[in-house]
């Protein structure tokens, strides 16, 4: 309304990059919309934007999710190095990743789309790439890019947090490796080689008691003389 009433043309991408750097502020958007009408001479599109007010391209998280898709381990790693090197800090990208991964979620469900606060061409690539994600996936990448956004203060090596972060939502596309089953006990039945071997045949007999020894016969002793004889 404010750009038709003052004569300046503005795309709807544009317009909605305002509001979100805004956070819904209506003075502070008024403000980000004359600064940016004045620096493109009445021609606010959405490249001037986020080139003014320094704001990650949406491509960025399209080509990450993509990668995450693939798991493409070493293109999202170097995706979040060129981020790095045009001077975004990776706090600021771990918020947009995780409001790319909302989005996605909300895109994928028709009852959700007017959540969504972007221009119409946005929304139709947000639907496309939702089509492509398991929701399972959404899910954890949400609390995987919320997690490394509660730990990014009290990190002593940040990069190495993202990276982590990154690699993490990778495997989350990898096939999952097979069960190695064990291999099954062939049947003793029928089968020479695993026969049990035989029982040992029993102890011999016990050896018979020894016999009881005679006893000893007693040696006869002389008669003794009566009494009498003498």
């Amino acid at each position: 309304y404010v750009a038709s009433q003052e004569g300046i043309q503005a795309e709807a991408e544009a317009l909605s990059v305002i509001a979100q750097k805004a956070d819904g502020g209506m003075r502070d958007a008024l403000s980000i919309f004359d600064q940016i009408a004045s620096f493109t001479a009445g021609n606010i599109t959405y490249n001037a934007v986020i080139e003014n007010l320094n704001v990650l391209d949406y491509e960025y998280y399209f080509r990450l999710t993509d990668a995450f898709l693939s798991a493409n381990v070493p293109a999202a790693l170097l995706i979040f190095k060129d981020i790095c090197d045009k001077g975004f800090e990776s706090q600021h990208f771990i918020s947009g990743l995780s409001n790319h991964f909302r989005n996605l979620l909300v895109s994928k469900d028709v009852a959700t789309l007017s959540l969504l606060e972007m221009g119409e061409a946005t929304a139709k690539r947000y639907g496309e790439q939702a089509a492509k994600c398991d929701i399972r996936l959404l899910y954890k990448a949400m609390d995987l890019s919320n997690r490394c956004d509660l730990d990014y203060r009290v990190s002593n090596n940040k990069r190495f947090l993202v990276e982590l972060m990154l690699i993490q939502i990778c495997q989350l596309s990898m096939p999952a490796e097979p069960v190695t089953q064990q291999p099954q006990l062939q049947s003793i039945k029928g089968t020479t080689q695993h026969q049990v071997p035989a029982t040992q045949p029993q102890a011999q007999a016990a050896k018979p008691a020894t016999q009881a020894q005679p006893a000893p016969t007693a040696t006869p002793q002389a008669p003794r003389p009566s009494a009498q004889a003498y």
